[in-house]
């Protein structure tokens, strides 16, 4: 499920944002949306297209723009990143990366952890224009998925200690059926 919730889940639900509110968010920054704490400021350049497009130029294993494209997907920070349970836990590990000699934009890097902060960032967007209580999902889901005929396509959340209502991965945990994918 992972390149499916990369494609049906956080492709789509972009797609559906730009439409929403203007291609002009695609230019937003992660730090427009969260506080991030890292030893580096990259994160203050890397845009949301950047995020979708996965070249946020952070990452620590493929040090020449030509290595493996998926030098960062698995290593040792994958496994504690997986079983994080909440929005907070995941970002940390996320952050916890440096970030390489090439700017945002430049090489891409197929990185999970990259999508995921991409989730928090639309559901923090989403929260501003629309107001706290607004999930992402439900949003989507309502708007997108119900009119056509889905009316439930189920994705993993985070589980969040205060019981509130998570966000999806986006980046694994997407589970549509042969019918909703048609």
């Amino acid at each position: 499920s992972f390149s499916v919730a990369k494609s049906m889940g956080a492709g789509m639900v972009l797609m559906w944002l730009v439409q929403r509110y203007g291609e002009d968010v695609l230019q937003h920054t992660v730090t427009d949306y969260l506080e991030i704490e890292s030893e580096h400021s990259r994160w203050s350049k890397v845009t949301i297209k950047h995020l979708v497009d996965m070249s946020t130029s952070i990452g620590e294993l493929g040090e020449a723009p030509e290595n493996d494209s998926f030098s960062d997907e698995y290593n040792e920070r994958t496994g504690p990143w997986t079983w994080a349970y909440t929005v907070q836990d995941k970002l940390d590990i996320s952050n916890s990366y440096p970030h390489y000699g090439w700017e945002p934009g430049e090489v891409f890097r197929y990185r999970t952890m990259d999508t995921f902060t991409l989730a928090a960032v639309l559901d923090a967007l989403v929260k501003r224009k629309e107001g706290s209580n607004v999930n992402i999902w439900d949003l989507y889901t309502k708007e997108v998925l119900n009119p056509i005929g889905i009316s439930v396509l189920p994705a993993i959340h985070t589980i969040e200690e205060d019981g509130s209502r998570g966000i999806p991965l986006f980046g694994t945990g997407l589970f549509p059926t042969a019918i909703d994918t048609a």
